[in-house]
């Protein structure tokens, strides 16, 4: 699938920024522009141009390119935290293109031939790129990755790796639509990608937890791999419906998932 997101109009630059506090300048060739925040609003000026972008707070520089920077903006929700814009200055004046993103904030830029591309997460595991060419972005489904084991049934194969990272991998996506639906998977998925655990030996099993972007304290998920047999279970906990196990244990808990389960 292809998107194309287009620039927004920009607006003639009033006054210079009031709230030196509030703001953050960014060097580029063609001169510097300055981001100020106001309100639930980022004002970005260049020149004598300023266009505005919606951001609950100061957008972070992410990374710059020739004559644009790229910036993530906090929305201020839970439900999508933030998206990125790229702001050029040139001689054609100032620009943004329009939002852009899958709600995460765990983005790798890489160059290409044709420009940069922004590589996200989504939801469902898989990855999107969001390639600028220097005038508009074009996302491009990436799929899911190899983690590069070789072996998905040993246990110890997956020995350092996050929990996101086992359940999001094409190797193990056979197995894990064994035991849950598509729907469940995307949420269990979603629910580990923030961590700093790996997996481990705990009793039977090497196991790792995470939780979800923003929501650590309200949604969690683990998988579990067995070193007996290699059989996987996974575990997804929210505040307020409890915990629940996918798959057949045939033996006790991991104790990460059994404190998920237990918050």
């Amino acid at each position: 699938m292809l998107r194309t997101f287009l620039s927004v109009a920009i607006l003639c630059l009033g006054t210079a920024p009031a709230f030196a506090q509030n703001t953050e300048t960014v060097d580029l060739p063609a001169g510097q522009i300055t981001l100020q925040q106001d309100g639930l609003e980022t004002r970005v000026s260049g020149g004598s141009q300023q266009l505005v972008l919606e951001a609950a707070y100061l957008p972070d520089v992410y990374a710059t390119w020739r004559n644009s920077v790229l910036l993530f903006a906090v929305m201020g929700g839970t439900a999508c935290p933030g998206l990125f814009h790229w702001v050029t200055l040139d001689a054609a004046g100032l620009r943004s293109t329009e939002s852009f993103g899958t709600c995460s904030d765990l983005g790798e830029v890489e160059q290409t031939d044709a420009g940069p591309m922004l590589k996200l997460p989504r939801g469902d595991g898989g990855y999107s790129g969001f390639l600028f060419n220097g005038t508009t972005v074009i996302e491009q489904e990436l799929g899911l990755a190899s983690a590069g084991v070789s072996q998905p049934s040993n246990a110890s194969a997956w020995k350092g790796y996050t929990a996101y990272k086992v359940l999001t991998s094409a190797e193990m996506e056979p197995v894990l639509l064994t035991i849950m639906d598509w729907n469940t998977l995307d949420d269990v998925r979603w629910a580990s990608s923030v961590s700093n655990d790996s997996m481990t030996r705990d009793g039977d099993w090497f196991a790792a937890v995470g939780c979800q972007p923003h929501l650590c304290s309200e949604v969690a998920s683990g998988v579990a791999i067995s070193a007996r047999d290699g059989r996987v279970i996974t575990a997804f906990w929210r505040r307020g419906e409890g915990g629940v196990i996918y798959g057949q244990p045939d033996s006790a808990l991991p104790n990460k998932l059994r404190e998920l389960l237990q918050r």
